[in-house]
């Protein structure tokens, strides 16, 4: 791990704790790594005894009858209970760590630097969705246990326009290989010629959580009032179960990617022999999946990558300033990275020549102070 002395701005959330003062990196300094899940504990656990209740309902079975009662015209022994408990909990913990765990998401997406590059370009370029959804149903049937549905209903919500400020791929990625290459003094014209470096290989683990927000108050107002009337008009039952949803227009969104960045060979994938969905699939099924996480997260480094959407019913050409929750107003490191380093896409005439004011008053002060705001940058080392 190292720190390149020279950088000026942090050009993502690299989870980066700053404790203390000073700029040397000390002890007490250390990069964030991704965690494991309470829940992965737990099924960890119940995947351990899962297979000890299935080895004393098999030992059961062979001593003596242990009648219990009857269900169905079948009757229930003691085994019966104890084996269906067993596989109950191992089941738990495969579909926790195949399904639902953060290890399994990462693996299930693993992108070579440019694969990622176009797809968070697609990504930008992708449109927000938003919408509600509400199923209307009761008890019924025999001894009242069965759910009848009675209604369904579903609706999009309208947006008129909507910006992205997701971090720019290519600026952020060149600005990593600055940090990690630790030149001085390179002009963000020259950025992009830093990726032509051949850096030391990284494996990047990138949380990717969609973050919509309304452009103004008025915007916010019509959307709560949208979603209030829509559950209202169509809650025509006892029991409703609401929810909403939020999606990109044009592409497959994936919340959690591992990024390979490797010097000289940007469409590879290479890594090590381990970091793949058989071993891990592998090791849950031993028993070995808590620690099999443990090791991965110890070798990637994390990187909070939210996909930024401003949404309104205004079309995007006629906003003139930029909306409420813009990193142009923002005060966090991610924020001024995003103005120190321009979008290579245009934006909005409004919006552009706001944030060109924006650019020209604080350019210089938020390369400084960017870096001390997220504290001393630090990334991951060789993979082995």
């Amino acid at each position: 791990l190292f720190r390149s002395k020279s950088s000026s701005i942090c050009p993502f959330h690299l989870g980066v704790s700053k404790r203390g003062g000073g700029g040397a990196m000390g002890d007490d300094e250390k990069v964030e790594r991704e965690t494991v899940h309470p829940c992965g504990f737990l099924s960890y656990f119940c995947g351990i005894l899962g297979p000890i209740f299935i080895l004393v309902g098999a030992v059961l079975e062979k001593a003596e009858d242990g009648y219990l009662f009857e269900m169905g015209g079948t009757d229930v022994h003691q085994n019966d209970l104890v084996l269906a408990f067993g596989v109950l909990m191992y089941s738990g913990h495969l579909i926790e760590a195949f399904v639902l765990s953060k290890t399994s998401g990462y693996l299930r997406n693993i992108m070579s630097e440019e694969d990622f590059k176009s797809y968070v370009e697609a990504v930008q370029g992708s449109k927000p969705v938003m919408g509600m959804k509400i199923t209307c149903w009761h008890n019924g049937g025999k001894d009242n246990k069965d759910r009848i549905v009675t209604h369904e209903a579903s609706m999009q919500y309208p947006i008129g326009g909507s910006l992205d400020e997701t971090l720019s791929p290519a600026q952020t990625l060149a600005m990593f290989h600055l940090l990690h290459d630790g030149n001085d003094n390179v002009s963000p014209e020259d950025l992009k010629e830093k990726t032509k470096i051949e850096p030391a290989r990284l494996i990047l683990l990138c949380h990717m959580p969609l973050k919509f927000h309304a452009a103004t108050d008025e915007d916010l107002s019509h959307f709560e009032e949208t979603r209030t009337r829509f559950f209202t008009e169509n809650s025509r039952d006892h029991n409703q179960d609401k929810s909403e949803y939020h999606a990109l227009c044009s592409v497959t969104h994936a919340e959690r990617v591992m990024v390979i960045l490797h010097g000289g060979t940007d469409s590879s994938t290479d890594r090590p022999w381990w970091m793949h969905c058989g071993f891990f699939c592998l090791c849950t099924i031993f028993l070995c999946s808590v620690p099999y996480r443990m090791f991965l997260f110890s070798k990637c480094q994390k990187a909070y990558w939210p996909v930024v959407k401003h949404f309104s019913q205004t079309p995007v050409e006629e906003w003139t300033e930029p909306p409420k929750w813009s990193r142009q107003k923002g005060t966090d490191a991610a924020a001024r990275a995003f103005r120190a380093v321009p979008r290579e896409s245009a934006t909005v005439p409004g919006y552009e020549k706001h944030g060109a004011r924006e650019n020209d008053k604080h350019s210089e002060r938020d390369l400084e102070a960017a870096n001390e705001n997220c504290g001393p940058m630090m990334l991951p080392g060789q993979i082995p």
